[in-house]
């Protein structure tokens, strides 16, 4: 079944991301099942697929976003292949709570809706602005400091890291796995802070740490404290990342 093959796929190249070298950490092939059957449509739907939970529960909130996204181009012809009687699963009886902006930081902007000296790199920049959590982290974990374009090479450098010298020598030393490069897609595109360093002035904080035995980085995110809740631990993961993206854009 295309489907169930194309979640297949996804859950392997998500273990892979996240650095787990068994996919069965991610979820197990009968939720994938559950899933192309169900065709749950949003989180809450997903507590009715076995194996993921609820908004809330530690699969859905890492995963679900993404599970849907995966399964979405599939929807309309498993639909259409159902017998007439085959409804969509019952919805889930669940307390909505009414999602709430967070406060977006203050950057100063010019007429072209960029950040003012946007293209200029400045690694104290944004220091008022960025998480306690990370001002308190970044000596005892040796966090970088340099262009966010720089990570790659830093890494092969600082840390030995194969997979990053293989990208800094095939000149593509600003690539990463397809979820983390769209975030930092977004946070650079025009309707946010318009460049990297423009996000980083605004108080982000962003790592790759090297797993080198999977050859793949955990990618780590500090957004800037006034978008953070209390009691949120930090660094976020990159859906975690995406959950506050969502918030203020």
């Amino acid at each position: 079944l295309p489907a169930f093959d194309a979640m297949l796929a996804w859950k392997r190249a998500r273990a892979k991301e996240m650095g787990y070298s068994d996919p069965c950490v991610i979820c197990h092939n009968r939720t994938l099942c559950e899933l192309v059957r169900r065709l749950p449509q949003n989180l809450h739907r997903l507590a009715a697929v076995w194996g993921i939970g609820g908004p809330g529960t530690k699969r859905n909130d890492m995963h679900g976003r993404l599970m849907l996204a995966a399964l979405h181009p599939f929807r309309a012809d498993l639909l259409a292949a159902r017998p007439p009687t085959d409804k969509e699963e019952t919805p889930v009886k669940t307390e909505m709570t009414p999602r709430r902006k967070r406060p977006r930081p203050h950057t100063s902007r010019n007429t072209q809706g960029s950040s003012s000296n946007s293209s200029v790199w400045d690694e104290e920049a944004g220091e008022e602005l960025a998480s306690k959590a990370w001002r308190d982290q970044r000596e005892a974990l040796r966090l970088p400091s340099c262009d966010w374009a720089g990570r790659r090479e830093r890494c092969a450098l600082v840390n030995g890291c194969e997979a990053c010298g293989r990208y800094v020598a095939i000149e593509q030393p600003f690539r990463y796995a397809a979820l983390s490069q769209r975030v930092l897609s977004i946070l650079a595109s025009p309707g946010a802070y318009g460049s990297h360093a423009a996000a980083h002035a605004a108080g982000w904080r962003w790592n790759a740490r090297p797993n080198h035995r999977q050859g793949s980085h955990a990618h780590e995110w500090w957004p800037p404290e006034a978008t953070i809740a209390e009691g949120t631990k930090l660094p976020l993961g990159t859906v975690a990342a995406f959950d506050v993206i969502d918030g203020l854009f």
